[in-house]
């Protein structure tokens, strides 16, 4: 292989050159004697072209070139690539590429490609374009070839912003793990180690392949015990949550979590409660019996207990209703209390419903109601009625109204009852 020897120096340096004219350069040398000087011109111009190239490693732009499309010349400080095959002109022209303002023949930019129309399809604005340049076209699943390679031992990817106001970011695959790193305003590898377990500005990439564990993600707790109890979290840790049942006697198991469960024998609504010495369910209202009640009497059809208007200033009560199959289906609304004109009035209703279709599981509803005279919120602890039946409280002008129906289609016959616990104030 050939070495070149003496690149730095130029033919007649310090002599005397004259130069023969562009006629000459086009006729050549006839049966004649040129002068030393003119000889000693032609051979300077070839030994400063080639150190020109080798100090520079590109060619200075110039006019009366014809110049092919990915040929790289520089003007003024920066490197221009020709994006279309052209002839230049003597003189200032468009062609010039300090003057090119439209990006018509020459581009800033640097474009790796195999592509034949790669550098007429360059994006002066896309700066670096790597476009197949592997030579391969790869397909759109299958890994045949690579865009770009960065191989070494810790490859690195370094993502720095002219403002020293903003952080710097590395892109690194360290020892397998791809990582994101937080260089603040470094720009120089200061041989800081990159692993996210010696670095906290260090972070890991994770997906698919490299999921986070539960210790790696702040705020966290370990999953619930799987022993087939419904849990819930309670600040940093789990506690069994509490549940309602609804079944006939004898009741569940007490165990002083305050569990809900609601006795379909005596309609009842008993809690789970731990007094401190033992665990036993309590009623969660006092008992009231509907042999108290008003008498009963039909409206519609339906046989009811008659519910008293409830006073309309400070008071609390009870009060109930039952519905039973008697050939006429619900709806029924009935009020239950009312409003004083231009008076305020805060209500508290608690309300339990008890829904069993013939030859199947009762259900049940319980539900608080809280009433500020103009606005009226329910919280159920507990619904499961099923969708053919509605017990709701709702807002008829300056009465509350409780409005219960049931549509059919769960049997042959049905039993309903309603219980009201309520208390009242107003001024």
């Amino acid at each position: 292989m050939t070495s070149p020897t003496g690149l730095e120096l130029v033919w007649a340096e310090t002599g005397g050159t004259t130069d023969p004219g562009n006629n000459k350069y086009q006729q050549g040398w006839v049966a004649e004697i040129p002068t030393f000087q003119n000889f000693n011109h032609v051979l300077q111009s070839l030994d400063k072209a080639k150190l020109s190239y080798a100090e520079k490693d590109i060619y200075p732009w110039q006019d009366f070139i014809a110049y092919e499309a990915g040929a790289r010349v520089k003007a003024g400080n920066k490197v221009y690539i020709c994006l279309s095959s052209h002839n230049d002109s003597a003189g200032a022209n468009p062609q010039d590429p300090e003057l090119d303002t439209t990006n018509s023949y020459w581009a800033h930019n640097i474009i790796v490609s195999s592509k034949a129309d790669a550098y007429s399809n360059i994006n002066p604005k896309q700066g670096l374009t790597i476009d197949q340049a592997a030579g391969v076209a790869a397909t759109t699943t299958n890994w045949e070839s690579n865009a770009q390679t960065i191989k070494d031992n810790l490859p690195a990817l370094a993502l720095n912003i002219e403002d020293n106001n903003y952080d710097n970011w590395l892109v690194a695959n360290v020892r397998g793990e791809l990582v994101v790193v937080n260089t603040g305003n470094d720009e120089n590898p200061d041989s800081q180690d990159l692993r996210p377990a010696n670095n906290g500005n260090s972070y890991k990439i994770y997906h698919e392949g490299n999921k986070p564990t539960q210790s790696e993600i702040s705020g966290t707790i370990p999953a619930n015990p799987e022993d087939g109890t419904l849990y819930g979290r309670r600040d940093g840790n789990w506690v069994r949550a509490t549940s309602i049942v609804s079944q006939t006697a004898p009741p569940p198991p007490v165990e002083g979590n305050g569990s809900g469960w609601y006795n379909l024998d005596d309609g009842t609504f008993y809690i789970d409660i731990d007094d401190g010495d033992s665990s036993q369910w309590v009623p969660a209202s006092p008992p009231v019996s509907l042999d108290i009640l008003p008498e009963t009497h039909r409206l519609g059809g339906i046989n009811h207990t008659t519910l008293t208007e409830l006073p309309e200033r400070t008071d609390s009560n009870s009060f109930g209703i039952q519905f039973e199959d008697g050939g006429v289906v619900l709806p029924s609304n009935k009020t239950i209390y009312s409003k004083v004109s231009g008076s305020f009035q805060s209500v508290i209703i608690d309300m339990l419903v008890a829904f069993t279709p013939s030859g199947a599981v009762g259900t049940v509803r319980k539900t608080t109601w809280h009433y500020d005279g103009t606005t009226l919120t329910p919280i159920d602890s507990i619904n499961t009625l099923p969708a053919q039946v509605v017990a709701n409280i709702v807002i008829n002008g300056n009465n509350l109204e409780l409005q219960t129906d049931y549509t059919g289609g769960l049997g042959s016959g049905y039993s309903m009852s309603v219980l009201l616990n309520y208390c009242t104030a107003g001024r």
